[in-house]
């Protein structure tokens, strides 16, 4: 890192459970049913991937980035997300019988 002391961010004051980076992004699950994206090369918070109307309703245990710019994510609501490249908005990809552990 080009600062050994790092950069600390504060997402939430629950749990991390999952991470993934591609280039300079990081999306980090949480067990407050949330995502949160981080540009590490700006060493800034970006989107939170959570709302009212789109997001998981339990703990997000795994994501993953998708080459076009997407974000897949899987929680303990059985439920697959597939997140917008901008915006806040997801697709629910559902019918699976439990938690979700890899995308």
């Amino acid at each position: 890192p080009r600062d050994p002391s790092g950069v600390v961010f504060d997402l939430c004051d629950r749990p991390l459970m999952c991470m993934s980076i591609c280039n300079e992004m990081a999306v980090i699950g949480s067990s407050d049913h949330g995502l949160y994206e981080i540009n590490l090369k700006l060493n800034r918070k970006g989107r939170t991937l959570y709302n009212k109307r789109f997001g998981h309703e339990e703990w997000v245990t795994t994501c993953a980035h998708l080459p076009d710019g997407r974000v897949v994510s899987g929680g303990m609501d059985s439920k697959v997300c597939l997140w917008d490249a901008r915006g806040v908005k997801c697709t629910d990809l559902k019918g699976h019988g439990g938690s979700i552990s890899e995308v």
